[in-house]
């Protein structure tokens, strides 16, 4: 049961693109369609030190700004992303795109806990954040490859740090962002998605 007394608001919050992978397709053109969100998505909210639920998270137009990062990312990885409204009915593909991938938002959740004072803890806060996420790759000929990728990152990490390191996140939204990534950088490394797209850099 969550502790709410008082008035809660909520905290809108902005993903973030950080360049991670490299250039391993050739410049295949590959339509992004908005991520499919589900409309209980849950995302997570801050808690004070008391325990006492601050703030509710969202993130407006979660769809596109979850499209945006795959897009960044399947450029920085040599591919030519385009977005597009909604995917074409009966693989039927736009002229010139050559595939065609979406992605489902499954679960997508931070939570951000501040400690007490006297809890010997630093950074005062503990920061968690996970995702899971579904992407399907599609061709002329119909579906390609279909599968399911993980995010998570933790502040402070579950292995003590002796040097007490400023965490290196400390934003839910950073935090949202960074587990994105990670479920996008998995799928780019994924050997069925590599394998699926004929202009792979072996």
């Amino acid at each position: 049961m969550f502790l709410t007394p008082g008035c809660e608001h909520h905290q809108a919050l902005k993903l973030r693109y950080a360049p991670h992978p490299e250039k391993i397709f050739s410049p295949a053109k590959i339509a992004v369609v908005p991520a499919t969100v589900p409309n209980d998505l849950d995302l997570g909210a801050v808690f004070d030190p008391a325990g006492y639920r601050d703030a509710r998270f969202f993130v407006p137009d979660l769809g596109v700004q979850v499209a945006n990062l795959l897009m960044r990312s399947l450029a920085d990885a040599g591919l030519q992303p385009v977005p597009i409204a909604s995917a074409p009915a009966d693989g039927d593909l736009p002229m010139g795109i050559d595939f065609v991938i979406e992605a489902t938002v499954e679960q997508l959740r931070c939570v951000k806990r501040f400690v007490p004072e006297a809890a010997e803890v630093h950074p005062r806060f503990i920061l968690s954040a996970q995702a899971q996420m579904h992407f399907k790759l599609f061709g002329r000929g119909g579906e390609l490859y279909s599968v399911t990728e993980f995010g998570e990152v933790r502040e402070p990490p579950y292995i003590t740090d002796s040097d007490n390191r400023a965490p290196v996140l400390s934003e839910p939204g950073d935090a949202l962002s960074a587990v994105i990534i990670q479920a996008i950088t998995r799928l780019l490394s994924d050997s069925g998605f590599r394998q699926a797209l004929p202009n792979y850099r072996s």
